[in-house]
């Protein structure tokens, strides 16, 4: 009976990924943009995750017939997934696993449904990404109290859920930085992937001789692997990030001082700092002041000759213009 779950995964498997091959024998390989150009990885080929994509899109185009909200199947979604918690956390890995697949299951048709059915929105979306954090953390959760009385083991789903949580984040702040990140390894559908094969097959070894008296060690290397992989994934992703911020903000610095080129006119040197971060806005004021020391006077001192627009003299707004000049020329 211990071996049952295991040829019943290994049959579905084998179920989809066969009728998607003769998917693609038969018409070629359908248009999946949502997955992007890359979609696969090491850890996960590409037709896999095309497979299980593609075999979602009937069911999706059923619920939309039926009527069902897509923020239903995402609540849904999120409450089987903490469900699966208790059972973890008690021993019963199988059990949990079954909650998990059909929490992923709903989590993935919550946006094609709303796709399908023309009710996508940026406030779903935000609903979503915001649920799957807490459906991601939920089963780790469960197996750190499983695992309590094994410190060592109990480090590793923790680290799993710190590393889980660092990819989607510097995923997420790319995004809003609008900076292209590679795909790279860990994300959540390979995450998720890895856990169940974690929580099917783990069960199958309860214990071996070189592990002792540590329950489920196959349980424990493929949460050590998503652990590991993931917390090194999301820190690369941090360096990406960080790399192309600073690729920018120098190229702003460089367009708003004009290094190197003839100055550009106060006006587009002011809408240019005004587009980049805050701090290159010091410049709209070196510019000002490096106008209007060049002789650039306001038109009613120029009618005057003896006072500024402002009413100073013209020997204190003279001192004023050399002190802002000196000051563009420490900034520059």
């Amino acid at each position: 009976m211990a071996v049952l779950p295991c040829a019943v995964a290994i049959l579905i498997c084998t179920a989809v990924l066969g009728a998607y091959a003769v998917r693609v024998a038969r018409r070629g390989r359908p248009a999946m943009p949502r997955l992007g150009a890359s979609p696969g990885s090491a850890l996960l080929p590409r037709p896999v995750v095309e497979a299980f994509y593609w075999s979602f899109h009937a069911p999706a185009r059923a619920l939309v017939r039926l009527g069902v909200s897509p923020d239903a199947l995402t609540y849904t979604s999120l409450g089987l997934s903490l469900a699966c918690a208790p059972l973890l956390a008690a021993g019963r890995f199988r059990s949990g696993a079954a909650l998990l697949i059909a929490g992923a299951v709903l989590d993935a048709l919550d946006g094609m449904v709303a796709r399908e059915g023309g009710k996508a929105s940026r406030a779903g979306a935000v609903l979503d990404s915001c649920l799957d954090r807490l459906s991601d953390a939920a089963p780790l959760i469960g197996l750190a109290v499983f695992y309590r009385e094994h410190p060592a083991a109990l480090a590793i789903p923790l680290v799993a859920m710190v590393a889980s949580s660092l990819v989607s984040y510097a995923r997420a702040k790319a995004d809003a930085y609008q900076i292209s990140l590679p795909d790279g390894l860990m994300r959540r559908h390979e995450r998720l992937a890895y856990l169940v094969a974690a929580l099917v097959f783990g069960p199958a070894v309860p214990t071996t001789r070189l592990t002792g008296a540590l329950p489920f060690p196959i349980t424990i290397a493929c949460l050590a692997l998503v652990a590991g992989v993931g917390l090194a994934a999301g820190l690369r992703l941090v360096q990406r990030t960080r790399t192309a911020l600073a690729a920018a903000d120098a190229a702003a610095r460089v367009r708003c001082t004009s290094r190197g080129r003839p100055r550009a006119p106060v006006e587009s040197t002011r809408a240019c700092c005004a587009a980049e971060r805050p701090r290159a806005r010091r410049c709209d004021a070196g510019q000002d002041g490096a106008a209007q020391a060049g002789g650039a006077l306001p038109p009613l001192a120029e009618a005057s000759g003896s006072q500024r627009s402002s009413g100073v003299p013209r020997s204190a707004a003279a001192q004023r213009l050399q002190t802002k000049s000196a000051s563009l020329r420490r900034f520059r």
